[in-house]
């Protein structure tokens, strides 16, 4: 997803409220993009998606469904606020719908609702507190609120319940990686995550040279650039 392009995107009212992300932080959410793989037929299936037992006991009207597999349909095609219409739908039908939820959260990440995608995850993690997804996309929406002490119990919960979700890792690294006395920790997790998000590589290299370890830091800078040369 281009930079230029998410910032020229409106959405309903006027984001007069709403606080300006920074580079850094539009860059995070470019490389963490969460996927809208959640369809009815994997959720259901066997040796599928880990579905909580909680979520099982809840069944969600086939309206809801209909119109959450319609908002799919305008992934590919970057029409966020015809997806986010369906959405609605979907949570006005069914306001006990975590998945819907959690989509109509990325949703409004990509429309710049920071604050509303805050508010949908949260409602999607009081649905199903244990998926590690739902906990991972609140991090990123409360770092892009530019609220990282809120953001970082979140990136937590998320990396205790799924040990191997890249992505949390991603953002637990990048919060911690903001603090001096948790850099090495933040290294950690960074590393774990670099093999599938290359911007891993950039902030390894901001703590390396933060800790005076020239070489390392010019070392994780080309391997950034390397990744970023071959994403074009």
């Amino acid at each position: 997803m281009n930079i230029r392009r998410v910032f020229l995107i409106l959405y309903g009212a006027p984001l007069m409220a709403q606080v300006a992300p920074t580079p850094s932080q539009m860059a995070l959410w470019n490389e963490y993009q969460q996927s809208f793989v959640l369809e009815r037929t994997e959720i259901n299936q066997p040796g599928g998606l880990t579905v909580s037992a909680k979520r099982l006991r809840h069944n969600t009207p086939t309206k809801a469904w209909d119109a959450f597999n319609r908002s799919l349909k305008f992934v590919n095609s970057g029409s966020w606020a015809r997806c986010a219409v369906e959405l609605e739908k979907a949570v006005a039908i069914d306001p006990g719908f975590p998945e819907a939820h959690s989509n109509l959260a990325v949703t409004y990440i990509e429309l710049l609702r920071f604050d509303i995608a805050a508010e949908e995850l949260r409602q999607a993690v009081k649905l199903d507190p244990s998926n590690s997804v739902y906990h991972a996309n609140l991090a990123l929406a409360l770092i892009l609120l530019h609220r990282p002490q809120q953001a970082q119990p979140e990136a937590q919960t998320a990396v205790s319940l799924d040990p191997v979700n890249r992505k949390a890792q991603f953002l637990l690294g990048y919060l911690l990686s903001k603090n001096g006395d948790t850099r090495a920790a933040a290294a950690k997790y960074l590393n774990y995550a670099a093999p599938e998000l290359p911007a891993a590589h950039y902030f390894l290299a901001q703590i390396y040279q933060a800790d005076g370890l020239e070489s390392l830091a010019r070392s994780e800078m080309d391997r950034y650039r390397q990744a970023a040369a071959e994403n074009k």
